[in-house]
């Protein structure tokens, strides 16, 4: 692993290296959603799923060389975790806590598609303990901010109301829902609430 590279003509740790020691020195949290990145198509925008097993054996080798290193066992679990499917930090994080509370099946990224056309992809798809589906969704206040602005709630632009029926939908289709915030990722005990309600644990 590369531990040194330059930026801006400046001296800085790799990618990876800065990962991996994000996981050694952090949490395994911070160790899924640093790795994650690494896999991602945000740090790698022409990456498929080659591409992604190309970058995971680069980084699974790098770790390696760093066995000796405090933490390098968080760094290898926390690679095992990440995918590079998610779409934000708060998704990785969302894929941790899955893999906290023991939840093995885990789908990202699903299309959904109804009688009237594409719904949507979903973050996360799951299965509760009887194998009834479960869409499971990272909310960040973000793309609700037009709703703030005073956009009246059944206006078509207003995000909420889109959501809304969005959510309709694939409830129709038979699917449950679960709605994680970055305060129910921060706090896992309150994701796994929400995933027991939900029927997943």
């Amino acid at each position: 692993m590369l531990a040194v590279t330059v930026w801006n003509g400046m001296p800085v740790t790799s990618p990876e290296r800065t990962c991996a020691d994000l996981a050694r020195l952090g949490t395994l949290a911070d160790g899924v959603v640093a790795a994650d990145w690494f896999l991602s198509a945000e740090y790698c925008p022409d990456g498929d799923e080659a591409v992604r097993a190309m970058r995971r054996e680069v980084y699974w080798a790098g770790l390696e060389e760093l066995s000796h290193r405090p933490g390098a066992g968080r760094a290898r679990a926390a690679l095992a975790v990440a995918t590079g499917l998610a779409e934000s930090p708060a998704e990785s994080l969302a894929l941790y806590c899955l893999h906290l509370w023991g939840v093995t099946e885990v789908r990202q990224q699903v299309s959904l598609v109804d009688d009237e056309g594409l719904v949507g992809r979903v973050d996360f798809l799951l299965r509760t303990r009887r194998g009834a589906p479960v869409v499971a969704e990272v909310d960040g206040a973000l793309k609700y901010r037009t709703a703030v602005a005073g956009v009246p709630g059944g206006d078509r632009s207003n995000p909420l109301f889109r959501e809304k029926q969005r959510e309709d939908r694939i409830r129709r289709l038979g699917f449950g829902v679960v709605r994680l915030t970055w305060r129910d990722l921060m706090q896992p005990e309150r994701a796994g609430m929400l995933l027991r309600e939900a029927g997943v644990l």
